[in-house]
């Protein structure tokens, strides 16, 4: 893309490092050969329960669960109705009203086209309607959430089993895939080690041949190719149940002397796959993407790295200062900005001139009339200006 000829897009955007690494990383998938797919992130809780088995309501437990508005029965009585004459003279459509009513509770009309619809069907006014939704229909206002099965993805590997389950009908072997995109955990704080929401760049392998040494050579090409010459993997003692025992595998990283998990990697588990009908072997490989910037961009704060316009704590030369600074109110005229001028003259001119005291800035004709401006420095014993200057 050309850059635009418009002068205030003259100076090329500065990338965000996180997404700027999440580009790096699928130009590397895609060089190793791996088909970037993109994974729903809306999960239904019975997902959690086929691949962790017992284990599932520890892991529930870290998820968010996604709740919905309910929408509430809404009766028409007597009174009801003499209140809705008052906002609406003459109103005689009380089963139109109903008929309408019932279409919303069923969900056939969404809740943000509510008013307009309602204006159309009942042919009343905007505001007619809008002072029914205040005044008459008030439980439409009363928010009770109800929380459903559905829940936000806490890990990939929680939506790889559905789409290897379409893929391995639909493909020969073997599927080499990749998918990057957001996982959210309900940790007991956000601090400089923890994110509501992070970034997962996740490979799945469906295989009969692959092995963990090819995942780990994999993952040694991944690092290296982000600049990380050294690598150590270390199988976990206590496997997660939708891995393999002896294959859920840890990976650090050696950086200025000291060792980072960055990923995992290990086979999804006979069990797990049996549950949903996958017959191949897979193997599964997650980097934490916003880690591996916090390492890169060397960042101890993953707050900092991510949301820096929160958290980042920012230094200013004098002259970026300076550059921030502007007067609050402005002359519109070209005399007044002459005389603004020449008043930023004479007090720098008379900075060191110690308080109190009166300084002379102009005596002149100014719109026709004589006028005449004085800086005056009420602190006694400093300068008219010192710093400032």
């Amino acid at each position: 893309m050309k850059r635009p000829a418009d002068p205030k897009f003259h100076k090329e955007g500065e990338a965000h490092p996180v997404c700027a690494l999440i580009e790096r990383l699928r130009h590397i998938f895609l060089l190793l050969g791996l088909d970037e797919v993109v994974n729903p992130a809306i999960v239904d809780e019975k997902e959690i329960d086929l691949q962790y088995g017992p284990e599932a309501s520890l892991i529930l437990d870290r998820v968010y669960y996604l709740a919905g508005l309910d929408r509430p029965e809404v009766g028409l009585s007597d009174a009801r109705m003499a209140k809705i004459q008052e906002i609406v003279p003459g109103f005689d459509s009380k089963e139109k009203l109903q008929l309408f009513l019932r279409k919303f509770k069923e969900g056939k009309i969404a809740a943000d086209d509510f008013i307009e619809e309602m204006v159309k069907e009942l042919g009343i006014g905007e505001d007619q309607a809008k002072r029914l939704v205040e005044d008459v229909f008030v439980e439409l206002s009363e928010r009770k959430a109800t929380a459903t099965g559905k829940t936000l993805r806490s890990h990939m590997t929680s939506l790889w089993y559905r789409t290897l389950v379409e893929m391995e009908k639909q493909n020969s072997l073997p599927l080499k895939l990749f998918s990057i995109g957001s996982r959210f955990r309900r940790e007991q704080r956000q601090d400089p080690q923890h994110l509501y929401e992070s970034t997962s760049a996740s490979v799945a392998i469906m295989d009969d041949d692959f092995t963990l040494k090819d995942g780990e050579n994999l993952t040694r090409q991944v690092l290296k190719e982000l600049g990380f010459k050294k690598s150590e993997f270390k199988i976990k003692e206590v496997t997660s149940n939708y891995y393999q025992p002896g294959t859920d595998t840890e990976i650090y990283v050696s950086l200025r002397g000291q060792k980072y998990e960055v990923a995992n990697l290990g086979f999804y588990s006979r069990e797990s796959l049996d549950n949903y009908g996958i017959r191949h072997p897979v193997f599964n490989l997650g980097f934490g993407v916003e880690r591996l910037a916090m390492l890169l961009h060397d960042i101890s704060d993953i707050r900092a790295l991510v949301y820096p316009q929160f958290y980042e704590e920012k230094t200013y030369s004098d002259e970026e200062l300076v550059a921030l600074i502007s007067a609050e109110k402005k002359s519109l005229t070209p005399e007044g900005e002459q005389l603004a001028r020449k008043l930023a003259e004479v007090a720098y001119e008379n900075r060191k001139e110690i308080g109190p005291a009166e300084v002379l800035a102009f005596e002149n004709s100014f719109h026709g009339k004589s006028v005449k401006v004085s800086i005056y420095n009420w602190d006694e014993g400093k300068a008219l200006l010192s710093y400032a200057a």
